[in-house]
């Protein structure tokens, strides 16, 4: 929802659009193929969306978050939340849930508040570099972050401090 309008984002590799009931399309980030990076996750927390990019650093790309006011449209600027220059996405998830941004970057999974301005370190990766996550979502007391490792599946669970969890 944005203003009174109700609506979704769609995440569309290198757009982000804001659709609203009557189907009406309104867009809010447009990269270019060939020149920019794609939109790897974008989650928001009613007021403001967050999405996960890259960015040419020095030759290579290099992770980026920022936000903008679901207000917004493609015109107004986004603002930079945080960007680490040690790491480049291949793939990401991220939700707003129990009051914070929890993402999934690449095997590695963050807890950020949205007013974070530095990435923390991982509260979890996994031990293998190509375990791929596909989903996070909140029910209870616990978050649950899906993904998978070839043709295995997992969902862990973890408790509203993130640092303990189990796999099921």
């Amino acid at each position: 929802k944005w203003n009174s309008t109700d609506g979704v984002l769609l995440h569309d590799e290198y757009d982000l659009d804001k659709i609203d009931s009557s189907g009406n399309v309104t867009h809010f980030v447009d990269y270019n193929a060939g020149s920019d990076y794609p939109v790897y996750a974008v989650c928001d927390d009613g007021a403001t969306a967050y999405w996960i990019t890259n960015v040419l650093a020095t030759g290579t790309p290099r992770l980026r978050v920022y936000s903008k006011a679901l207000t917004g449209t493609s015109s107004t600027a986004a603002t930079l939340v945080l960007s680490d220059n040690g790491i480049t996405v291949s793939n990401a998830v991220m939700e707003f849930v129990k009051e914070r941004i929890v993402m999934a970057i690449n095997n590695s999974v963050y807890e950020i508040a949205p007013s974070a301005s530095s990435l923390p370190s991982p509260i979890y990766t996994n031990p293998s570099s190509s375990y791929v996550y596909t989903s996070i979502t909140a029910s209870g007391t616990a978050i649950y972050i899906a993904g998978y490792n070839g043709i295995q599946s997992s969902i862990d669970r973890k408790s509203t401090r993130l640092n303990s969890s189990h796999s099921s």
